[in-house]
């Protein structure tokens, strides 16, 4: 017997298509002005798998497992990081 996905709260339908479309435009974005800029793609693929990092959180218990893990899948993290290029002048690379 399968369970009802509106019951279990999970997104279906069009606003999942739409949530992935959006995913991929942003991963092809970063990877097309990555490129631009002339970054080396071990650093890319450090800081696309950095967040998962934060799965060490959880050592220091469940509260701050939760609250590490939303702060580290924020695009404004990564948003972040780029604005500091700004101020310095130069990119982050």
């Amino acid at each position: 017997m399968q369970a009802d996905s509106s019951a279990s709260g999970f997104v279906s339908g069009a606003p999942k298509l739409l949530l992935r479309s959006e995913g991929a435009a942003r991963l092809a974005a970063a990877l097309f002005f990555y490129a631009s800029i002339g970054g080396g793609w071990g650093r890319f693929a450090f800081l696309l798998l950095a967040p998962g990092l934060s799965l060490l959180a959880h050592f220091a218990g469940p509260r701050a497992g939760a609250s590490g893990c939303i702060a580290a899948h924020k695009t404004t993290a990564a948003l972040a990081y780029g604005a500091l290029g700004a101020p310095i002048g130069q990119a982050l690379r």
